[in-house]
């Protein structure tokens, strides 16, 4: 008995440099790394794990439609670039999470989760 394929990995856009390769979020129209004004929106995977998370149970923009409790994580996607991101409340260190950015200056959003080891 064959168990179920694993859904696609959603994309996420990224920036990355022509001339060094490095790969950065968010968009800066230049390389953090070597400078160069060269760089393009690059998608890559939206696998990642958490590295970092927490709860914020009292926000200043609750009045402008953001609700409290919500997370806000640091994760690392599985080609080395980290950012931070809003999720839901009780996910951990170590989950791994699939997210989409459709574009190098958007914000990321969650798909999934899943939990398990890095």
């Amino acid at each position: 008995m064959s168990s179920a394929p694993e859904p696609a990995a959603p994309s996420v856009v990224l920036q990355r440099c022509e001339t060094c390769g490095c790969l950065s979020a968010p968009a800066r129209g230049f390389c953090a790394a070597c400078g160069s004004h060269k760089v393009l929106p690059f998608a890559v995977n939206g696998r990642c794990v958490v590295w970092s998370v927490t709860s914020v149970h009292g926000s200043p923009y609750s009045n402008q439609g953001t609700a409290s409790p919500f997370g806000v994580a640091l994760v690392r996607l599985d080609c080395g670039v980290k950012f931070m991101l809003r999720v839901p409340v009780g996910l951990a260190i170590g989950d791994r999470i699939d997210i989409e950015r459709d574009g190098v200056d958007s914000a990321a959003t969650l798909v999934r989760h899943r939990r398990g080891p890095a």
